[in-house]
């Protein structure tokens, strides 16, 4: 599928009429494309000028002279004039674009480590609303990035509405699939297992729910609402969580469309692949594809570390109780808070 803005018309969809619908035709739009639609695309790649970084620059300064912790530092105090209307656009292209981002240009080598925390916190900022990552609270953490071997990375993704990584190490690289696409392949081939992707499957919450909560959460994998398709998708998180007692057993069709989605999650034709060099931010929208952060090994080096912010969009899609979750204070689909914040905020998060 050829997304809108190589040029093709994209039909309008059938309106979903609640948050039950399940959708039974191709989903047409923007968001659904194939890694070789990209080859030669540029509009995902946001490239800052000299100009920008100098702002950036400025708004380091800013930040810095307020003394305040970097949690409680808003778009106010990391001011970008000329630089936030893109990342505006930015963020509502991640939503009903492409579903996913690069910024360049950022220098990593003139900064130290908690520059570019504070960095990636500043243009969080204007991009949405930083949630929580872990039952502690832990809103900008580090993640290992997987190592690139002949087995393909696992594609997740997050409870937030975008998931930013920020990188601190050469060899790092990005992959990311449309999940539009992966719909759109399955009701193609095996409709039967299409509709079964809306239905409730049980997701293993890790340790991380409050106390009384379950241990897990019922959710479906897709959503048809307000005229947009959205797919969250973990196989660890759901496989774990048939060691519960009150979570029922995935039958013969449950295995095999979640052996499906795996099967063309490692597809070549969808999979699209892309450095992430020092310094560069790449945005994920978590309801239109699914990605991982993989790290080619070089003359024996190990992986860095790399940081990452979750986001909640600020004129985000419409979307269901029954498929996300709000904090109360303007976020969704964080990981509930308990009583024990870091008092920093920052903390490691790593993923199976």
């Amino acid at each position: 599928m050829i997304p809108q803005q190589f040029g093709i018309h994209v039909p309008p969809q059938p309106a979903s009429a609640s948050a039950g619908a399940v959708l039974q035709v191709p989903y047409r739009s923007r968001n659904s494309w194939h890694a070789g639609d990209l080859v030669d695309a540029t509009d995902w790649c946001i490239q800052l000028s000299a100009a920008d970084v100098a702002e950036l620059d400025s708004a380091l300064r800013a930040a810095q002279a307020c003394s305040l912790p970097i949690l409680r530092l808003e778009s106010e105090h990391f001011p970008l004039p000329n630089l936030a209307a893109r990342l505006r656009q930015v963020a509502t292209s991640l939503d009903g674009g492409l579903g996913f981002a690069a910024i360049r240009g950022i220098p990593a080598e003139h900064y130290g480590e908690a520059d570019l925390r504070t960095i990636l916190w500043g243009i969080g900022q204007h991009l949405g609303i930083p949630v929580s990552q872990n039952a502690y609270g832990h809103m900008l953490g580090t993640v290992r990035p997987s190592a690139a071997t002949e087995k393909a990375a696992p594609l997740t993704s997050a409870g937030s509405d975008v998931t930013a990584v920020l990188g601190l190490g050469s060899g790092n690289r990005s992959v990311v699939v449309s999940s539009a696409a992966i719909f759109n392949e399955i009701l193609a081939g095996w409709p039967h297992l299409a509709e079964r992707l809306f239905r409730t499957y049980h997701l293993d919450r890790r340790g991380d729910q409050p106390p009384g909560e379950r241990p897990y959460r019922a959710v479906p994998l897709a959503c048809w609402f307000d005229g947009k398709l959205s797919i969250r998708y973990s196989r660890h998180d759901i496989d774990s969580a048939q060691r519960y007692s009150g979570v029922p057993g995935l039958d013969s069709d449950d295995l095999a469309l979640l052996d499906l989605v795996d099967e063309l999650l490692g597809s070549a034709r969808l999979r699209f692949e892309v450095d992430l060099r020092p310094g560069e931010i790449h945005l994920f929208n978590n309801y239109a594809v699914l990605h991982a952060q993989t790290h080619v090994s070089s003359r024996g080096r190990a992986a860095t570390d790399l940081l990452e912010l979750w986001l909640t969009l600020r004129h985000g899609r419409a979307l269901p109780s029954a498929f996300t979750w709000l904090n109360g204070r303007g976020g969704r689909g964080e990981v509930t808070p308990r009583d024990v914040v870091m008092p920093t905020g920052i903390g490691r998060s790593q993923r199976p």
